[in-house]
């Protein structure tokens, strides 16, 4: 009979076996610094899409489309998400036009920081250094128990 040792094989990874992935929920709030002299004031609906990069199952959201009528927009969305540590949420602000859909600036969040905190992580995100306004999002991000 051969004994072989169980330590001796564990570092090495079968490519073809799955990470465990883990669920996280992503509450989208709102939005906010919204500013009067903004392109953003326009007939076209403003959204937001959330996608987790780094991953092969290209998982994309998109939030119901806003109208702003003022400062801010209140988007009151949940969103569920299968994920590693190792994954980034994606963040895009966009405006709803009639042939293509203008990307107006986007966040990317490290999920490992969700993982460090405990499982829960709450934050006004800013949404894309290039524009000359400081629009942020308020997100809370939880990673959720399995059933």
């Amino acid at each position: 009979m051969i004994v072989q040792n169980q330590n001796q094989n564990s570092s090495i990874k079968n490519p073809f076996i799955e990470e465990k992935m883990t669920k996280i929920g992503v509450d989208v709030i709102t939005a906010r610094g919204l500013t009067g002299g903004s392109e953003l004031r326009s007939v076209t609906g403003t959204y937001l899409q959330l996608s987790i990069s780094n991953s092969t199952s290209g998982q994309k959201q998109n939030t119901k489309l806003q109208w702003i009528l003022g400062t801010s927009i209140s988007f009151d969305e949940t969103f569920e998400f299968d994920a590693d540590k190792t994954d980034n949420l994606s963040v895009k602000l966009c405006e709803d036009e009639f042939l293509l859909d203008e990307k107006l600036g986007e966040v990317k969040i490290p999920l490992r920081e969700v993982f460090e905190t405990g499982g829960i992580m709450g934050a006004w995100f800013p949404i894309g250094e290039e524009r000359s306004e400081s629009v942020e999002v308020l997100l809370n991000i939880a990673t959720m128990k399995a059933n």
